[in-house]
């Protein structure tokens, strides 16, 4: 039940949040490593070699005013998510203004790739019309989301506080 580090660290408090780091370090080193030494991506040519071939033409092409639109809306809406009930009150100025803000953002970014024709888009619009994938889609991502929220959120409200001898 639950992940392993919370697992382990239930089984043996002593060990404390020290003992889970390093596992998650050994673990997460072990994948590095490994992904390292046996992924072998193929290169540009081999990916594109029924398509046009010029780097020139995707980095002409490539939609840098959607990526900075996507990136600096994320941002800013995560910044107010963080600062929200620990640096300020979730009433405060710069935590509404901040998430407001970067969902105004974000909804600029699906306008801009939904109305702009682009040639290479961030983000192609017409995927998003297959009712099924969508549907696919998000409950994948909210599902993970949870999961990973529960993992976390279970691992800490498990931490009991040893006593120093």
């Amino acid at each position: 039940e639950g992940n392993l580090s919370s697992c382990l660290h239930h089984r043996y408090p002593s060990v404390g949040w020290c003992g889970i780091y390093g596992l998650m370090l050994a673990l997460n080193g072990t994948a590095l490593t490994l992904w390292g030494l046996f992924y072998f991506p193929p290169s540009f040519e081999q990916k594109h070699k029924n398509d046009i071939q010029s780097k020139m033409y995707w980095l002409k092409n490539f939609d840098f005013v959607g990526a900075f639109l996507y990136t600096a809306g994320v941002i800013v809406f995560l910044f107010g998510i963080n600062w929200g009930g620990s640096v300020y009150p979730w009433k405060s100025a710069a935590v509404i203004a901040s998430m407001v803000g970067g969902g105004v953002v974000f909804v600029a970014f699906v306008l801009y790739e939904a109305f702009i024709p682009l040639k290479e888009p961030i983000m192609s619009v017409h995927i998003w019309r297959n009712g099924k994938w969508s549907a696919a889609t998000v409950l994948f991502g909210i599902g993970a989301g949870v999961y990973y929220a529960f993992a976390i959120v279970w691992a800490v409200t498990s931490l009991r506080p040893v006593r120093q001898s």
